[in-house]
């Protein structure tokens, strides 16, 4: 791929469980793998006043089959579980592996 991960970019490992998340470090940049139809969870620890903004980017390989129903969602939630934002990117009709981004905001 030509797309370049941030040189800091620390390797996470996302969890399968909300209750198993690893916590996400303000201004922190991470890298990590997601499996095909699979959802993956990481944590932010914030006070009832703090605000925060994460993105993710999807970067397939260049050999991947894609359809337009395949992308990347990214959910800010409460620990009960409401939703704060929710952005969904789809890698569309094209089917070309191309990088596309989601973020969430609180």
């Amino acid at each position: 791929s030509s797309y370049g991960f941030a040189p800091d970019a620390r390797p996470i490992e996302g969890a399968t469980q909300p209750t198993e998340a690893e916590t996400l470090q303000p201004g922190g940049s991470y890298r990590s793998s997601l499996p095909r139809a699979a959802t993956r969870y990481y944590r932010l620890e914030l006070d009832a006043d703090s605000n925060a903004y994460v993105s993710a980017t999807a970067v397939p390989r260049t050999d991947d089959k894609l359809s337009l129903s395949d992308g990347l969602k990214v959910s800010v939630r409460t620990p009960d579980g409401h939703s704060c934002s929710t952005q969904t990117a789809r890698f569309g009709a094209s089917g070309s592996p191309h990088p596309i981004t989601a973020s969430g905001a609180r």
